[in-house]
C-alpha cells in the first residue's frame, strides 16, 4: 500500500498505534507498508476513514478521482491539446490523469507544472492538488504558508484601518474602547460613569498609543 506509510508518518502515529485504531497486529501493518500483504476490504475503509483519506490514495499513493476533478478545474475551458503544449506536459499523461485512469503517481515536476498555470483557482487549491497527487509534506508545507498568507494580509489590514481610524462621535470610541480585549481584561473604571468627553479622550489616548506601537514596529522591520 503505497500511501499508508506516507500518511502515517504525517500524521505521526505508530504502527502499532495505528494497529490498535483498526484493530490489526503492528506487525500486520507494517506488511502492509511493504506491499507484503493487503488488508481486507473492511480494514481498508477503516484505514481510511481514519486518516480521512480515499482507498485509493491508500493503495496506490495518490488519489486518482479527486486529482482528475481538481485537474480539470484548473484547465477549465481550455483544451487538453492546448494546456498539455502550454505546460510542456505528455498529452498521454495528462488524459491519463484527467481521466482518472493513471496508473503511476504523476510526478512532482508534472503537478508543479500545473499549478503553475492555476489561474483559475488561484492558491486554494495548490496544495490540494499536491495532496491528491500524494506528495503530502509539499502540501502540508504549502497550506502552512497560505495560513501566514492569510494571517499576514489580515494583520495589515488592521494596522491601515488603525492607521486611518478616527472617531467622529461617542459612539464611534465606546466601540473601539470595547472592541480592545487587553483594556477589557485590565478593568480598573467603569466606562457607565464616564463622560462623552471622557470616552473619546480615553479612546483617542488608546488609539494614539496603538499608532507608536505600530510606527517602532516599522522602524526595526527596516
Amino acid at each position: 500500500m503505497k500511501g499508508l506509510k506516507k500518511i502515517r508518518k504525517l500524521n505521526r502515529i505508530t504502527m502499532k498505534k495505528l494497529g490498535e485504531k483498526v484493530d490489526v497486529a503492528e506487525s500486520t501493518i507494517s506488511l502492509y507498508e511493504s506491499s507484503k500483504r493487503q488488508p481486507d476490504f473492511n480494514t481498508l475503509q477503516k484505514i481510511a476513514s481514519y486518516f480521512k483519506v480515499s482507498t485509493d490514495f491508500l493503495i496506490s499513493g495518490f488519489d486518482r478521482v479527486s486529482l482528475s476533478h481538481n485537474i480539470q478545474k484548473v484547465i477549465g475551458n481550455d483544451s487538453y491539446e492546448g494546456f498539455a503544449e502550454k505546460t510542456n506536459i505528455d498529452l498521454d499523461e495528462l488524459i491519463s490523469l484527467c481521466k482518472g485512469s493513471a496508473i503511476e503517481q504523476p510526478s512532482l515536476e508534472t503537478i508543479n507544472k500545473i499549478i503553475s498555470n492555476n489561474t483559475h483557482n488561484s492558491y486554494v487549491l495548490d496544495h490540494v492538488l499536491l495532496s491528491d497527487a500524494g506528495y503530502l509534506d509539499e502540501a502540508f508545507i504549502m497550506k502552512k504558508d497560505e495560513e501566514l498568507l492569510h494571517e499576514s494580509v489580515k494583520f495589515d489590514n488592521k494596522i491601515k484601518t488603525i492607521e486611518s481610524l478616527e472617531f467622529h462621535t461617542p459612539e464611534d470610541a465606546m466601540k473601539f474602547i470595547l472592541e480592545q480585549p487587553v483594556l477589557m481584561n485590565f478593568g480598573g473604571y467603569d466606562l457607565d460613569k464616564m463622560t462623552d468627553d471622557e470616552i473619546m479622550a480615553l479612546a483617542e489616548d488608546l488609539l494614539l498609543t496603538m499608532k507608536i506601537g505600530i510606527e517602532r514596529m516599522k522602524k526595526k522591520q527596516k
